[in-house]
């Protein structure tokens, strides 16, 4: 009788968990493309930096 009550009632939050897990999912993955992004956008000022230090040895 428990494990029955106890199935039927994760059953009817399924859907619920589901949709959760997946919106979880797409925030995970705009979390993870704007840290790239982020970390892309410091690799090149870093980068752009070092060509400003050179240059101004050059000169």
């Amino acid at each position: 009788m428990y494990l029955e009550r106890k199935f039927n009632w994760f059953k009817s939050i399924a859907p619920s968990l589901k949709m959760l897990s997946e919106a979880d999912g797409e925030r995970t993955r705009e979390i993870l493309e704007t840290a790239t992004m982020k970390d892309h956008h410091e690799k090149q000022l870093y980068q752009f930096r070092q060509i400003e230090d050179i240059s101004d040895k050059i000169v």
